[in-house]
């Protein structure tokens, strides 16, 4: 029964299907960690909570008061903006009761192509400025419960000992599977021996020449251990073990079926994520060229062109008119158009300089 079990393993091993090798980041992935790097530049003492998600800087103002602001990134970050918290409670015109910070233009405008490390140092320079008013003790205890822990770097779950840990057991994917039954025996894992007496009341009833015999008898002496109460238990489990191990290992072979379709199953599906991945990596490809074509230094270049262009045409037009060769009303009309056009390009364009740090 030891021997099929090697052979077996040997032979699933090597038909075992070449599993791909793990995909390089995202598009998504490495514009978080653009913007998390943008945080540590642009910001002292950046304290890292969880990797990649929460962040916390001491904010000390000019009137000798600390506060903590809390940088909590979501996972669709950046496509979703940042959530800002300060603790300890305080009043400030950025920050609602949740002690949330609502008031920065720059995180309330923020988009994908934003700088995370410009938005919270505007943050960090109108507490320094503009010090927050901490609240009274009263007030803290109860402002401290309203706070979201999922925006909150302060709540950490319960750590979990190693010990502790409890493996999730297996769902039953067909209806007509019958549920595995572990056997009485290995229910607890392990075996309990019999208590091994040190003295043997039996003994007292032999008489002399018994004793003798028993003594210098070693047949005698095998003979009266197999037939003490505790070895006959050994032998009862043992049999047992056996009955029970040879059940689970029909009970194995009864699965290899469903077990090589599973696996059959498996490499189809490898073989569909293969094909997933190319078409993946191409809307990625596309996705990067969109990206190219729509950042926030392509939409600024060419706003700044087109503010030029409406210039020029604005200038043009003055000129034709001064030369009479435009009448009043299309004058009027045109360069109202041109001008509007103009001024709206170019606070787009300075909107674009103060939330991007152009």
């Amino acid at each position: 029964m030891a021997n099929w079990l090697p052979s077996i393993l040997t032979s699933q091993a090597q038909e075992r299907p070449q599993i791909p090798s793990i995909p390089p980041a995202t598009a998504l992935q490495l514009q978080r960690q653009k913007q998390i790097d943008s945080l540590l530049q642009y910001n002292f003492n950046v304290m890292e909570i969880a990797k990649s998600t929460d962040y916390r800087i001491v904010v000390a103002s000019n009137n000798a008061t600390s506060f903590q602001l809390n940088i909590y990134l979501s996972p669709q970050f950046p496509d979703d903006k940042p959530k800002l918290t300060l603790f300890p409670p305080c009043r400030h015109p950025w920050v609602n009761e949740q002690m949330m910070v609502t008031g920065c233009p720059s995180i309330n405008g923020f988009m994908v192509h934003s700088s995370l490390g410009l938005a919270v140092q505007q943050v960090v320079r109108e507490f320094q400025e503009r010090p927050p008013q901490p609240y009274q003790q009263s007030h803290q205890s109860q402002t401290l419960t309203d706070i979201p822990r999922s925006y909150s770097s302060n709540y950490a779950p319960p750590p979990v000992s190693e010990n502790n840990v409890q493996i999730p057991r297996p769902i039953n994917t067909s209806d007509n599977e019958t549920p595995y039954t572990q056997p009485t025996l290995f229910k607890s894992n392990t075996y309990t021996k019999p208590e091994i007496q040190t003295r043997f009341p039996k003994l007292r009833s032999y008489s002399t020449s018994e004793l003798q015999n028993l003594q210098s008898n070693d047949e005698a002496i095998n003979k009266f251990i197999q037939n003490l109460d505790e070895v006959q238990k050994v032998k009862e489990d043992q049999e047992r073990i056996l009955k029970d191990c040879a059940e689970i290992a029909r009970l194995n072979l009864t699965k290899a079926p469903e077990l090589e379709a599973r696996r059959q199953k498996l490499i189809e599906m490898y073989i569909n994520r293969d094909e997933y991945q190319k078409k993946l990596d191409i809307a990625f490809e596309k996705q990067r060229e969109y990206l190219q074509h729509y950042s926030v230094d392509a939409i600024y270049t060419n706003l700044r062109v087109a503010t030029a262009e409406a210039d020029e045409k604005s200038e043009d037009l003055a000129e034709k008119f001064l030369d009479s060769k435009v009448g009043i009303d299309v004058f009027l009309q045109q360069f109202m158009d041109l001008r509007k056009t103009s001024h709206s390009r170019r606070v787009k364009m300075e909107r674009i300089m103060q939330e991007h740090g152009l």
